[in-house]
């Protein structure tokens, strides 16, 4: 299903392999780092042919799951996952990932790229000025 919403050419296995080698680099970041790894996923999949943002998110979601459990699986025994904050982490993202992703519902796919646009550009200005 998600295959044939990500190429055009339903006959063309390069597609897919294309996707998944653009997004390896993103998926590192994003496992090691975490931090605007929600951003760069929603960027990135809004170069799909689903122009439904309430379905870029519930993918992105879905993505940054698999991501965190792949990261967790891969670092368990070295020694750099703070548990305790770490699984405050993880219950907070699950719980508003949850309920953000419900209350997204009641409002449009526009509104929701707007909003997403808006906390993008204001976090970017906000760390710009608190660092330079």
């Amino acid at each position: 299903h998600f295959h044939r919403h990500l190429i055009s050419d339903t006959k063309s296995r390069t597609g897919i392999w294309l996707i998944a080698a653009a997004i390896l680099p993103i998926s590192i970041y994003g496992g090691y780092f975490g931090v605007g790894f929600g951003f760069m996923l929603l960027s990135f999949l809004s170069f799909s042919n689903i122009h439904d943002m309430h379905k870029i998110n519930a993918l992105k979601n879905a993505g940054t799951f698999i991501i965190s459990v792949v990261t967790t699986i891969v670092l368990l025994g070295s020694g750099l996952i703070d548990w305790e904050h770490g699984i405050s982490m993880a219950i907070g993202c699950g719980i508003g990932g949850f309920y953000g992703a419900h209350v997204a519902q009641r409002f449009s796919s526009h509104f929701i790229r707007l909003f997403i646009l808006f906390v993008g550009v204001v976090s970017v200005v906000f760390l710009f000025f608190k660092n330079y």
